[in-house]
């Protein structure tokens, strides 16, 4: 069974793109790779938003860059989610001490 490192590495070699980290667009909606005229930067770019990867000198590094900001995105969301959990649980504990 192959490993989440050996599947992401896969995509990345096939030119796979994850959804815009801002909008969840996809590659059918306007996730674009792009280069510069001279081939010298690539980068990926949402048709959709407007939001821009980091301009990196080779294709490969480009994709890398633009998947991984999705999957620190999504990480950062769960981490979020997990901290206003908590805050609701602490303002619920609070609410119930001052009613004693």
């Amino acid at each position: 069974m192959d490993s989440t490192r050996e599947i992401y590495e896969r995509s990345i070699e096939a030119g796979k793109l994850a959804n815009c980290p801002f909008c969840d667009c996809d590659q059918d909606g306007g996730i674009l790779l792009m280069q510069t005229g001279d081939h010298l930067l690539w980068w990926v770019e949402c048709g959709n938003c407007g939001s821009e990867g980091p301009k990196e000198k080779e294709k490969r590094r480009a994709i890398k860059s633009w998947n991984y900001r999705k999957e620190k995105n999504r990480n950062e969301k769960r981490w979020n989610k997990r901290l206003e959990d908590q805050l609701k649980q602490a303002v619920a504990i609070i609410e119930e001490l001052r009613k004693k």
